[in-house]
Order: structure tokens, then sequence, then C-alpha cells
């Protein structure tokens, strides 16, 4: 279900139903909502999940509310696979209409139908994970098109499951950010038969060879990332389970080539670097750890009682402790200027 919070309800019944609406499924994975994003353009809501449609409406997975109309509204049939989940949206107000980005499980898309494209009169395109949607351009898969020489490489994916990852029974983008002309995307993947690279985690679009590539050098990262984000000075940072603990005395890999990163890192497009935030994150075993970004300020949470790695169990460094949140800025000296509690 969705609702919403209106603060001018002069009565005690600030939150209110959403319209009237009708899922089918149930509320495990087959209705839930994972996510929503608001078109201040459209003036819409477009909301994501694993539910089945509106009623009077074929629209399952997306749709958005018209805050004109006060009614959902359904899309076409935007995407298509096994169980398919819509787990991230943005909005790209760069261009009018908005161009709606769409990330999570799913496998084909931009038709018209439920079937796939293995089916000769389906409109469907291979897409694994990503697809876009503009009102006046109509749908944007990854790739764009499918010839018949790609056709066996797309079947098995642009991208892979990764086996050894949380979710590991498909591809699953969690997050993505668009940098200019720059998609990048991160979740729970690994390289597709196109790539000839290790890939795992964290993908960059090449838009000439139409593919995703590793931008990392190293390969990618060992376990989940949850979350990718830009800051006010330039950097992307990440979030995710890569070199968190998978045990007591052993962990997952941070990059896959070894290079150490616990759980927090950043990128540096000014000068091609990677690099692990200070010392890192103690997490706890089999972590989640997600992140937003506020200006400069990055703020961690989730499975972590520690900064840095090695504090852990009884011989943990206790002026270390953050339990479960953590703030990172390059341009603060926590030192110098402490975080203090507000007086009460």
């Amino acid at each position: 279900a969705l609702a919403i919070y209106d603060p001018a309800e002069p009565s005690a019944d600030k939150w209110k139903p959403l319209g009237t609406f009708f899922y089918n499924g149930t509320v495990s994975d087959g209705g839930s909502i994972y996510c929503i994003a608001y078109d201040p353009q459209g003036n819409d809501l477009y909301i994501g999940g694993t539910f089945g449609g509106i009623r009077g409406g074929d629209s399952p997975f997306i749709h958005y509310y018209d805050f004109d109309t006060e009614s959902f509204v359904p899309m076409t049939p935007a995407v298509g696979g096994q169980k398919p989940a819509i787990r991230v949206i943005q909005v790209d107000t760069r261009t009018n209409p908005s161009t709606i980005w769409l990330g999570g499980k799913f496998h084909w898309g931009g038709g018209g139908d439920r079937n796939g494209p293995m089916i000769s009169t389906s409109t469907n395109r291979w897409t694994t994970g990503l697809i876009k949607y503009q009102a006046e351009s109509g749908w944007t898969t990854f790739p764009e098109k499918t010839t018949e020489e790609r056709f066996k490489h797309l079947q098995n994916g642009p991208l892979q499951r990764a086996a050894d990852f949380m979710f590991f029974d498909s591809v699953n983008v969690h997050d993505l950010l668009l940098d200019g002309d720059d998609i990048w995307i991160v979740g729970s993947f690994s390289e597709g038969e196109e790539t000839g690279q290790t890939l795992r985690g964290i993908a960059k679009w090449d838009a000439k060879q139409q593919m995703w590539i590793d931008p990392t050098g190293k390969g990618g990262v060992g376990r989940e990332i949850w979350d990718i984000e830009k800051a006010d000075n330039g950097k992307i940072y990440f979030a995710g389970a890569f070199g968190g603990r998978n045990g007591v005395d052993t962990t997952f890999d941070g990059f896959k080539d070894g290079t150490e990163a616990h759980c927090a890192i950043s990128y540096d497009p000014a000068t091609n670097t990677w690099a692990q935030l200070g010392s890192g994150l103690s997490s706890h075993v089999f972590p989640e750890i997600r992140m937003c970004v506020n200006g400069n300020d990055v703020y961690y949470v989730g499975d972590f009682h520690y900064i840095g790695h090695a504090n852990f169990g009884p011989k943990a460094d206790k002026s270390m402790e953050s339990w479960f949140i953590a703030r990172w800025n390059e341009t603060r000296d926590f030192v110098a200027n402490p975080v203090k509690a507000p007086d009460t």
C-alpha cells in the first residue's frame, strides 16, 4: 500500500491512502512497493516494485500517480523475466518531458506485451537490469538494438548473476547514477559473455560498444554494492558488503584483484583513482551497509559497530565505536572540530 502525509491537515488524520488502487499478488514477494520517485515536470509520482498492476490497467511492476488528475496511470508492460522487480527509480529532468530510469531485476522490456524476445511475435528487447522511458522517444533498452549475431549472447545477459553474492538468483541492479553522459549501475551481478573481463557489482555503460564495462580496473568488488552517489567535491561514493565479514576471521574480497576495501570506497574522476575511505568499516558477518550524500557529507548506515576494519571483538578500540551509523567528510577535520550532540 501507499500513503501520503499532509502536515497541513488540521485533524489528526494527517496520513491518508494515495488514491484508490488495487495491487494483484500477495503482501510478500508478489506485491510489494520497493521504490518511489517524483517527477516535478510532470507532477507525477512513479512507483516500482513486484506488484501485478492497478485496477483497470495492465501495469506490472511500474506505474505512476498523476497528481493533476488524482489517479493512477498504467504504463505498458515495461519489463519482464523471471519474477521481475523494480528496485530503483531515478527521474532525469535534463530532458522535457523527464526521462524515467528503472533499475532492478528483469531481462527484457520496451515492448507492449508480456512475452520475451525469444518469442518471434514479441516486441520486447533484451535489457538486463536497466531500462529508461521518455514520453516522446518511448522505451530505451541497453543495448538499444539486438542483432542476430548478438542474440545468443544477450539471452545469457549483457550481465549475468553473481553466484557468490547475496542476491545470487539473477542480476539485481540496486542503484544507479547519472553523471553527465556517464551511466553507472551497482548491485548483484557479474560479467556477461561479451565483456571478456571480470566485472562484479559495479559497471559503467560504454555507449560506443553498447555494452557494460568494468570501471574499476580491478575486476569490480567481492560482494553487493547497495548505493552509489556523487558528492559536491566531485567524487563518487559507494556502500556495500564488499570487504565485509563472512566469518569471525574471514572477509569477502574488497576489490576482486585483492586491493583492500571494507564496505566504503570512492572514485575520483579528476584523477581516475579508487580508494577505501580511511580504514573502512568494521562490519558484522554478512552485512548490509547503505549510504546517502548531502553536500560533502557521506552518511553510512548498516551492520557495523566500529570504524576501522581491524576493530572487531573484545580487543576493538572503543574510541572508534560508531554503532550502525558513520559520517565521512573530506573537508572537515573531525579531530579539531568534533561532532557534538545539541544541548537539550
